[in-house]
C-alpha cells in the first residue's frame, strides 16, 4: 500500500516537472519586471541628476574661461602703460563677476615679463550659492593665454566666437590691414584661438577689407564680416548676467546679505539703501545699471527680520523671466517671490506710504533713527565676531 502511494507521489512529481519552468516564469516574472522597472527609473533619475550637474559645471567653467580671458586682456592693457603686470585685482575691471562665488582666483605671479593666475573650484560656502558642481576644479592661465586645467575645456557659443573674430578683425584694420605673425594673432584671439582664418582683400572701391572664415566647429565655414562696434567685454558682461539669472541673483543677494551684516556690526544699524552697501561690494553697483538684467527693487528695514532686500529680473527678452524676483532678509533666508506675491507686496508698500503721508517729519526721523539701531536678528555663533 505504502509503495503504491509513494509511487503515485513520484508519478505526480515527474508529471509536474515539465511544467515547472512555466510556473516559475508565471510566478517570478512580474516581480522581476517590477524590480527591473524600479531599477531602471532609479538609474534614469541618477543619470538625469548627473547630466544636470555636468551641464551646470560646463556652464560655470565657460563663464570662468571667458572671465579669465578678459582678465588677461586687461592685464595686457595695464602692461602697455606701466610696463609690468599687476597682482592687484582692484586695478582691473570687474571681469569675473559672480563667478568668484564658485572659484577662488589668485594672481600667483606678476612681473615685467610674466603673469600667471590660478582658479580653484570651491565647495559649498553658504546656503545661498551652490558651488558643489565645480568642487576640485583647478585651472591656470598665463600672459600668453595658455591654459592648463584638470577638466576638459568647454567650447564657447558661435555668437561669442563671431564677436571675437570681429574684435580681431578690427585690430587687423587698425594694423594697416596687415595680418600679424602667429604669436601676436594668438594674443589677439586669447583663450579661444585658432577658430578662424583671416583674409584681407581689395574691394570694388579700391579699399581693403578683412573677413574671417571658420576653420573648425562650431563655426566651420562661417564667414564673418567686420562689425566696427564689436566689443568682447560687453558681450561677456551681458552673457554672464543673462546665462543663469537665478544663480546670478543668488550671488548678488549673498553680497547684499554680507554687506548689510558688515554694516550692522561696524555701525550698529542695518542698511536702508544700495548706496550704503556699495562700499563693501562695489560690484553691487551693477544693480543700478540699465545694462544689467537684475535691478534692486527694494531695500527696507523689517521689524521681523531686520531688513528685507528684493532684486528682480528686468530683461525684456523672456516674458517668463521678466516677472521673477528674489528676496533676502537679516537671517540670510533667500526665496523667490511669485508674481502674485510681488503685486500684493507692492500694493502694501503703496498703502503704507499713503498712510504715513500725513506724519510729522520729526516723528518720521525719530522712527528712522530708532529702526537703524535694531539688533541683528541672527543667532550668534562661536567666533562670529
Amino acid at each position: 500500500m505504502m509503495q503504491r502511494i509513494q509511487g503515485s507521489y513520484w508519478g505526480l512529481f515527474f508529471g509536474f516537472l515539465p511544467l515547472l519552468p512555466f510556473v516559475a516564469k508565471l510566478i517570478l516574472t512580474p516581480s522581476s519586471i517590477e524590480f527591473r522597472a524600479a531599477n531602471s527609473s532609479t538609474q534614469v533619475l541618477v543619470d538625469s541628476q548627473s547630466k544636470t550637474a555636468s551641464e551646470r559645471a560646463a556652464t560655470l567653467r565657460l563663464q570662468l574661461l571667458m572671465g579669465l580671458d578678459l582678465l588677461v586682456r586687461a592685464e595686457h592693457a595695464l602692461h602697455h602703460h606701466s610696463y609690468t603686470f599687476t597682482k592687484s585685482l582692484g586695478r582691473v575691471p570687474d571681469v569675473l563677476g559672480s563667478i568668484t562665488s564658485y572659484y577662488r582666483t589668485e594672481i600667483v605671479r606678476a612681473t615685467r615679463d610674466s603673469f600667471v593666475v590660478v582658479a580653484t573650484g570651491e565647495g559649498p560656502r553658504s546656503s545661498i550659492v551652490d558651488t558643489s558642481s565645480v568642487l576640485g576644479d583647478r585651472l591656470a592661465i598665463d600672459e600668453k593665454f595658455n591654459v592648463r586645467s584638470n577638466f576638459q575645456l568647454p567650447e564657447p557659443s558661435r555668437d561669442y566666437l563671431h564677436t571675437l573674430a570681429q574684435t580681431v578683425m578690427n585690430q587687423i584694420a587698425r594694423n594697416q590691414f596687415q595680418i600679424p605673425e602667429k604669436a601676436t594673432l594668438n594674443q589677439w584671439e586669447g583663450v579661444f584661438k585658432n577658430y578662424f582664418r583671416y583674409e584681407v582683400r581689395s574691394t570694388s572701391k579700391g579699399d581693403r577689407a578683412v573677413s574671417a572664415v571658420g576653420v573648425r566647429a562650431p563655426v566651420k565655414d562661417d564667414v564673418v564680416e567686420v562689425e566696427p562696434h564689436a566689443n568682447l567685454f560687453q558681450w561677456v558682461y551681458k552673457h554672464r548676467n543673462s546665462v543663469d539669472v537665478q544663480q546670478e541673483a543668488f550671488g548678488r543677494l549673498e553680497n547684499l546679505f554680507f554687506a548689510a551684516r558688515i554694516s550692522h556690526d561696524h555701525l550698529g544699524g542695518h542698511c536702508t539703501s544700495l548706496e550704503e552697501v556699495v562700499p563693501y561690494w562695489n560690484s553691487l553697483l551693477t544693480l543700478k545699471s540699465e545694462h544689467s538684467p537684475l535691478a534692486l527693487e527694494e531695500f527696507r528695514l523689517d521689524t521681523d527680520f531686520g531688513y528685507h532686500a528684493e532684486i528682480a529680473y528686468q530683461g525684456e527678452d523672456d516674458e517668463e523671466e521678466a516677472v521673477r524676483s528674489w528676496t533676502v532678509n537679516g537671517y540670510g533666508q533667500v526665496s523667490e517671490i511669485s508674481p502674485v506675491e510681488r503685486i500684493v507686496s507692492q500694493f502694501e508698500n503703496a498703502r503704507r506710504r499713503v498712510a504715513s503721508h500725513g506724519e510729522n517729519e520729526i516723528v518720521k526721523k525719530e522712527k528712522h533713527s530708532e529702526s537703524k539701531h535694531r539688533p541683528l536678528l541672527i543667532d550668534a555663533v562661536e567666533n562670529d565676531r
